[in-house]
C-alpha cells in the first residue's frame, strides 16, 4: 500500500513538473517576443507599411486636388478678364444702337457698370486665392475695374503690387499711371502726381536697364501726355501746359508721325479745361518756350 501511494505521489509530482515546465516555456516564448526589435516584427512592419502607403496616397491626392483647383481658378480669372475687356465695346455698340434715347442708354450703362463691378469683385477674390499665379497685367486689369467701380481700397494693393513686381518697364509704368489717375479722380492730387512722377522716372531707377532709347522716349512722352490730360480735367492749366510741352519735347526727336504724335496734338487742341482752345495754340504755330 505504501509503495502504491509512493508511485501515485511520484506520478502527480511528475505531472506538476511537466505543467510547470510548459508554463515556463510559454513565459520564455512571450519574453522572447517582447524583446524582438519592432523592425524585426512582421506584424509591426506590415502595419507601418500600410500607414506610409496611406499617407503617400493622401498627399498625392491632396496636391492633385490643389493643382486642379488652381487650374480651375486660373481659367476662371482668364474668363473674367476677357469679359471685362469686352464690356466697353458692347457698351459702345448699345450706345450707338439706342443713341436716340438717353433713358435707354442710362439703363444699359447701369447694367454694364453692375456687371463690371461683379466681375472685378470676383477677380480680386480669385487673385487672393492664387496670388503667386497671377500676372502683373491681370492685377492691373482687375485693379482698373475695381477703381471704375469705386472700390479704391481693393484696387490700390493690386496696382502697388503690380508696380513693385513688374518684370518689364511697360507694366510698371502702366501700374503707376493707373494709380496716379485714380488718385486724381478721387481728389488726392498730390498723391496722383507722385505716382505719375514715378511712372515718368521709371527708367531712371535702374530697374530696367536694357531698353532702347526710342522705347524710353515714346513711353515717357506718353506718360507726360497722360499726366497733362489729368491736370486739364481739374483745371490746372499751368501744369497741363508744362507736361504737354515735355511730352512733345521728348517725342519730337523720334521724328515719327505716329499715333502718339496725333494724341499729343489732340490733347493740345482740347485745351485746358478740355473744350477750350489749347494753351499751346497748336504746336506748329507757337514755338516751345
Amino acid at each position: 500500500m505504501n509503495d502504491r501511494e509512493t508511485e501515485d505521489s511520484l506520478s502527480r509530482l511528475q505531472d506538476e513538473i511537466r505543467a510547470i515546465k510548459q508554463e515556463v516555456d510559454g513565459l520564455q516564448i512571450d519574453a522572447a517576443r517582447r524583446v524582438v526589435p519592432w523592425y524585426r516584427n512582421a506584424s509591426t512592419l506590415i502595419a507601418a507599411s500600410a500607414l506610409v502607403i496611406s499617407l503617400a496616397f493622401g498627399l498625392v491626392n491632396h496636391y492633385r486636388n490643389v493643382g486642379l483647383d488652381q487650374y480651375r481658378l486660373r481659367g476662371e480669372l482668364a474668363s473674367t478678364i476677357l469679359r471685362l475687356h469686352s464690356l466697353p465695346l458692347k457698351m459702345a455698340e448699345f450706345s450707338e444702337k439706342f443713341s436716340e434715347s438717353s433713358f435707354i442708354q442710362g439703363g444699359i450703362s447701369s447694367l454694364f457698370q453692375a456687371e463690371s463691378a461683379f466681375l472685378a469683385s470676383r477677380g480680386v477674390e480669385i487673385i487672393e486665392q492664387i496670388p503667386e499665379l497671377v500676372s502683373v497685367n491681370e492685377r492691373i486689369v482687375i485693379g482698373d475695374a475695381l477703381w471704375k467701380s469705386g472700390e479704391i481700397a481693393r484696387a490700390v494693393p493690386l496696382f502697388e503690387e503690380a508696380g513693385k513686381s513688374a518684370p518689364h518697364a511697360g507694366e510698371a509704368v502702366a501700374a503707376y499711371r493707373a494709380l496716379g489717375a485714380m488718385w486724381f479722380d478721387y481728389g488726392d492730387i498730390e498723391r496722383g502726381r507722385k505716382h505719375l512722377s514715378d511712372a515718368a522716372k521709371i527708367f531712371e531707377t535702374g530697374r530696367f536697364p536694357d531698353n532702347p532709347p526710342r522705347y524710353i522716349a515714346s513711353t515717357n512722352s506718353h506718360t507726360y501726355m497722360y499726366w497733362a490730360q489729368r491736370e486739364a480735367l481739374i483745371g490746372e492749366c499751368d501744369e497741363w501746359d508744362r507736361h504737354l510741352r515735355t511730352a512733345k519735347e521728348i517725342h519730337d526727336p523720334i521724328g515719327a508721325e505716329d499715333l502718339l504724335s496725333r494724341q499729343i496734338a489732340e490733347t493740345n487742341a482740347l485745351g485746358c479745361p478740355p473744350g477750350r482752345q489749347g494753351l499751346l495754340n497748336r504746336f506748329e504755330a507757337v514755338p516751345l518756350r
